[in-house]
């Protein structure tokens, strides 16, 4: 099955059911790392903008993060609301929502990949998967299909 594919102005979704099970838990994956600061995912997803400066980190921070936070929410709103309409079949994406389930995904495997420390050793090289590495790598995959879909989009438009 094909997961994206244009659909007159949007991007047409269709999902397999075990796929959307995954999706749907993904907000609430995502929700509990702003509860927790000591999680690994918090620091990875808000990564500092200057490494090389923490006092001009913490001020763009201090100054960005209430919208930041405020732009993550919707964007797993409107990713879970449209999870939601699939149910019932297939859903058709405007840009926007697009451009939402694409940073939802993104969001989803850094806090994953940074949970299991893959940022520092990554995916196992002896062939051995765990069933969060394969969760990260489907989820690459998701968003890897939605973004070819969106550029094909884009191209088609010019």
């Amino acid at each position: 099955m094909t997961r994206f594919r244009i659909e007159g102005d949007g991007i047409e979704v269709g999902l397999d059911p075990a796929e959307l099970e995954i999706m749907a838990r993904l907000a609430t994956l995502l929700e509990s790392q702003a509860s927790d600061r000591r999680d690994p995912a918090s620091d990875a997803v808000d990564a500092p903008l200057y490494p090389d400066d923490a006092v001009a980190s913490r001020e763009f921070s201090r100054f960005a993060a209430r919208e930041r936070n405020q732009s993550r929410a919707l964007d797993r709103e409107r990713f879970t609301k449209r999870l939601d309409e699939m149910k019932s079949g297939s859903i058709l994406l405007g840009d926007a929502d697009a451009a939402a389930w694409a940073r939802v995904l993104a969001e989803a495997r850094v806090s994953l990949a940074a949970r299991h420390g893959l940022f520092d050793q990554g995916l196992p090289e002896d062939g051995s998967i765990t069933t969060d590495t394969a969760l990260i790598v489907l989820l690459g995959h998701v968003q890897g299909d939605l973004i070819a879909v969106m550029l094909e989009k884009m191209e088609d438009a010019e």
